[in-house]
């Protein structure tokens, strides 16, 4: 009779992961970055030099997945795999939203680009308050109020004696 092997005596199955820690680091400086740059140009037509201001590329998951060589949705499963690397993603996607945010408050980045960006790579979103000019309830009819009135007055008589009682 043969013995069953235990599952973790059995090799893995699949390709080896290509996650390495440092990954953390690394996606930490890639997305360590300023939100602008700036350069000196010279207007042609008149010869006086000026700066301007450019958006730098905004860092995201995907670039950096591009930088080392893998797929978008592996960077999601090392998330998923090792805590650090989840850390390490949040904290360059909050660096990434501070340079959108800059950026697109100074009008660096077209306007409607600048919201897709914002409601899919960030956590804003647009809010409404559906509830903003309805009335909690609707009026009651004036059938509905005489009622009302009388259940009031019905329990106004019983409650009446007992306060005349205890004084």
């Amino acid at each position: 009779m043969t013995k069953k092997k235990d599952i973790k005596d059995l090799l893995p199955v699949g390709r080896p992961t290509l996650y390495r820690p440092e990954f953390c680091e690394q996606l930490l400086e890639y997305a360590d970055i300023d939100p602008y740059r700036e350069i000196k140009r010279v207007n042609l037509k008149t010869g006086n030099e000026y700066i301007e201001t450019i958006a730098n590329d905004l860092p995201s998951l995907a670039g950096f997945a591009k930088k080392i060589g893998v797929a978008v949705h592996t960077i999601g499963n090392w998330g998923k795999a090792h805590p650090e690397f989840l850390d390490a993603t949040t904290r360059a996607k909050t660096m990434a939203e501070h340079i959108l945010n800059i950026n697109a408050l100074a009008g660096r980045y077209n306007p409607r680009y600048a919201i897709f960006v914002a409601k899919n790579y960030t956590d804003m979103r647009d809010v409404k308050d559906l509830n903003l000019h309805k009335d909690p309830e609707p009026p009651l009819t004036t059938k509905e109020l005489l009622a009302r009135r009388k259940e009031l007055d019905e329990e106004l008589a019983v409650l009446m004696p007992q306060l005349n009682s205890d004084t």
